[in-house]
């Protein structure tokens, strides 16, 4: 009987290690993919239930600094709380805004635009993560390996992409490793 409770524990203790490591790991948190029907539509309501926004939308993002990303006819842009267009839905994707920036992706290019819609980072092959601290972290392909590095919020390369992982910056600190 101790023979099993000790394998019992050791395989707990494995699979929670499994567990928080690879909550911990993810390379690019991925969003679970929605379909709606044609006539399934969304929209936002007030804190009463009162109908803010018409359903109208066939997918839409949480309002992030005063703007929601929503889809259109299979491109996004942006909303404001009055449900009028503020950046014209021109992305294949777009993520919520984080420091007034946003990551939107065009032909499979990922780029950070402005609150105007205005590209601080044009398109590129590369992945993009939500501006934090100042810092947008960035990571290029090179085959099966990629490098990670830093661009400022004015969208110049600030640490170049030399480590080969990264996490966005929390605290002034950003975790990375080399090799």
């Amino acid at each position: 009987m101790k023979w099993f409770h000790e394998r019992v524990s050791v395989w707990g203790l494995c699979v929670f290690v499994m567990i928080i490591f690879g909550a911990s790991c993810n390379k690019h948190e991925q969003r679970p993919t929605r379909t709606y029907s044609e006539t399934s539509l969304v929209g936002f309501i007030g804190r009463s239930g009162e109908i803010v926004i018409s359903p109208k939308f066939s997918d839409a993002r949480a309002f992030s600094e005063g703007l929601a990303a929503v889809e259109m006819s299979n491109k996004w842009g942006y909303v404001d709380h009055k449900g009028e267009w503020i950046i014209a839905p021109e992305f294949d994707e777009c993520e919520p805004f984080s420091e007034s920036l946003a990551v939107v992706k065009v032909g499979g290019k990922s780029g950070y635009i402005d609150r105007t819609g205005a590209y601080v980072v044009q398109p590129g092959p590369w992945m993009l993560w939500p501006y934090k601290e100042g810092r947008g972290l960035f990571a290029k392909d090179h085959g099966q390996d990629r490098s990670y590095g830093f661009f400022d919020s004015a969208g110049r390369v600030v640490i170049e992409p030399i480590y080969s992982g990264a996490r966005p910056f929390s605290e002034g600190v950003a975790l990375v490793k080399k090799g």
